[in-house]
């Protein structure tokens, strides 16, 4: 005798979370594999994020020196902009931009810089470490950054909880200027 599945029970989504069949010792799904699938299916926001990410992965592919007399500073229409402090090094950069174009797009695991411009002028802070959640100017309150860390306290990988908190972030400073 066969046994039927009840109406309601089967697989698929529900919540936007994948079901899954749960036993115990299983692992659970990770948080990173439903945002990149999340991702997968908004292409404009997966741009917005990796670009974000691009910028701030700057300082952590290029070598000291560069790093300490440049600054990324946008991803728009696929183009990579950084300032430098010296027009020599503007020149020597551009020089070498298919090397450090390639370098960023193999850590972002995807095409998305076409092309980088380097500006001589001025570089914001010498020196500067790599951008964290306090590098970015805020005029959120303090329980807004309670709430944003409770969101993401429970994420193991280190470079998916800053990603997440910079969006965060970005999305309620949005918020608070439409309101």
């Amino acid at each position: 005798m066969s046994r039927k599945k009840p109406a309601g029970k089967r697989g698929g989504y529900k919540g936007g979370v994948p079901s899954q069949k749960r036993r115990r010792g299983t692992n659970p799904i990770r948080v990173g594999s439903i945002l990149e699938e999340y991702l997968a299916r908004h292409p404009r926001m997966r741009y917005e994020v990796k670009a974000k990410e691009a910028v701030s992965r700057w300082p952590l592919l290029v070598d000291e020196y560069v790093r300490l007399h440049t600054e990324a500073v946008v991803v728009k229409d696929r183009v990579l902009f950084v300032h430098t402090d010296s027009s020599a090094l503007a020149s020597e950069l551009t020089l070498r931009e298919e090397e450090h174009r390639n370098r960023l797009n193999r850590a972002l695991n995807m095409e998305l810089v076409r092309r980088i411009v380097f500006k001589s002028g001025r570089v914001s802070s010498p020196g500067r470490h790599a951008p964290s959640l306090r590098d970015f100017p805020s005029h959120l309150t303090a329980e807004h950054a309670k709430k944003i860390e409770a969101a993401v306290q429970h994420l193991e990988e280190e470079e998916l909880r800053e990603v997440m908190r910079r969006l965060l972030r970005e999305m309620a400073e949005r918020g608070k200027k439409r309101g």
